[in-house]
C-alpha cells in the first residue's frame, strides 16, 4: 500500500504523471494499483484516461481491470455520443478506443464486461444493472430506471438497483444539495431529473415508491413539486413522506392536505401517516402538533395512541431506514 505522499506524487495531474505511473506500475501490488487508478480518476474527474486504461487492460488482476473500466468512456459503435442537457453531439471514435472496447467486452471477468454494456436496462443480468448504478450518476440512472419500468422490470429488481445507487456517498450528498445553479441549462436539466424521479414514484411498485419518496427533493433547479401534486401520490409515497425527518415545506403542506381531507383517503393510509407523525413530530418544527391532532379527529387520535406502544419497534426500524437513505451533491457523480 502506498503512503499518502508517494500516491500524491504519482497521481498528480501534471505532464509527468503518465511516465511516473508507467514506470512504477510493474513494481506495484494490486492494492497499490487500485490506489493509483482511483486517485487519477478523482482528478479528471471520474474518468480513466486512455493511457491508463491501456495499461490496465492487460493486468492479470480482474479487479484492476474493472477499476479502470468502470470509469472509462467507451466509444459506442462508430461514433462516441455525448448527451447534453439540451442536445446530443458525437465525434468519430478513434481506432484505439474501438480496440479498447472490443478487448474489454471480451474480458473473462463478467464485472469487467459489464462496464461496456451500452444498454444495461435491456440486459437480463441484475449484476450488469448494479454495475451501472454504482458507476454512473443519478441523471442517467433515473432516466434508465424509468425506461426499465416501461419495459416491464419488476419492483424487486428496480428497488435493488435503486439501493445500489443510494448507497453512494456522492449521491447522498447530491440529495442534500439546496443551492442555486449559475447556468440556466443546468438548472433546467436538474429540474427535469427531479420531475422524472417523482413521475416514477407515482407509478412504480411499492418498494421503489418508498425508496424514491424517502430521498427525492421537492425542488431542484427550475422544478418544484407542489404540495397538491404530492397529496395525490399513491399510499406508499404518502407514508414514506410522513417518515421523512427532512420534511420540506411542500411535504409538510401535502401531509396537512391529506389529513384535512382524510375522508378522501384509505383509513389505513391516514392511520399510518398519523403514526409516523407521532413518532417524528417531536423533532419536526415544520408540523403543528395541535393542528395535526385536530385534523385527524379525536377518535382517530386516541386509537393511534393506543396502538403506538405496540408499533414503536417497527416504526423505529422504518425511521432508521429513511435516515440512512438521505443525502446530496450533484446528479453527475
Amino acid at each position: 500500500m502506498l503512503s499518502e505522499q508517494v500516491l500524491e506524487e504519482l497521481a498528480r495531474a501534471a505532464p509527468l504523471q503518465q511516465a511516473l505511473v508507467t514506470t512504477a506500475w510493474p513494481n506495484l501490488g494490486v492494492e497499490s494499483r487500485l490506489q493509483v487508478i482511483h486517485a487519477i480518476q478523482r482528478a479528471y474527474p471520474h474518468t480513466t484516461p486512455d493511457w491508463l486504461m491501456q495499461l490496465c487492460t492487460d493486468d492479470p488482476a480482474p479487479i484492476v481491470r474493472y477499476w479502470a473500466a468502470r470509469h472509462y468512456s467507451f466509444a459506442a459503435g462508430v461514433d462516441r455520443v455525448f448527451d447534453g442537457p439540451l442536445a446530443a453531439f458525437s465525434r468519430p471514435a478513434p481506432e484505439h478506443e474501438k480496440a479498447l472496447r472490443a478487448k474489454t467486452a471480451a474480458d473473462e471477468c463478467d464485472l469487467v464486461r459489464a462496464c461496456t454494456e451500452e444498454d444495461p436496462w435491456a440486459s437480463e443480468s441484475d449484476q450488469i444493472r448494479w454495475v451501472f448504478a454504482r458507476n454512473h450518476g443519478t441523471a442517467h440512472f433515473i432516466t434508465g430506471l424509468s425506461k426499465a419500468f416501461e419495459a416491464g422490470m419488476g419492483d424487486e429488481q428496480m428497488s435493488q438497483c435503486l439501493r445500489e445507487l443510494l448507497q453512494k456517498p456522492a449521491v447522498q450528498e447530491d440529495l442534500r444539495f439546496k443551492g442555486m445553479y449559475n447556468e440556466g441549462d443546468t438548472a433546467y436539466y436538474e429540474g427535469e431529473i427531479v420531475k422524472d424521479g417523482w413521475a416514477l414514484a407515482r407509478k412504480a411498485g411499492p418498494s421503489t415508491q418508498w425508496l424514491l419518496a424517502a430521498v427525492l427533493p421537492t425542488s431542484r433547479g427550475l422544478a418544484r413539486i407542489t404540495a397538491a401534486d404530492l397529496a395525490t401520490m399513491p399510499a406508499e409515497v404518502l407514508q414514506a413522506l410522513a417518515w421523512r425527518s427532512d420534511k420540506t415545506p411542500e411535504i409538510t403542506a401535502a401531509l396537512e392536505i391529506v389529513l384535512n381531507k382524510a375522508q378522501d383517503y384509505d383509513p389505513k393510509v391516514i392511520e399510518s401517516i398519523s403514526r409516523a407523525l407521532e413518532q417524528t413530530l417531536e423533532g419536526d418544527a415544520n408540523v403543528d402538533r395541535a393542528k395535526v391532532a385536530l385534523d385527524r379527529g379525536q377518535q382517530t387520535l386516541e386509537q393511534v395512541l393506543a396502538l403506538q406502544h405496540q408499533l414503536a419497534a417497527v416504526a423505529e426500524q422504518l425511521h432508521t431506514m429513511t435516515q440512512s437513505l438521505q443525502a446530496r451533491k450533484g446528479w453527475f457523480s
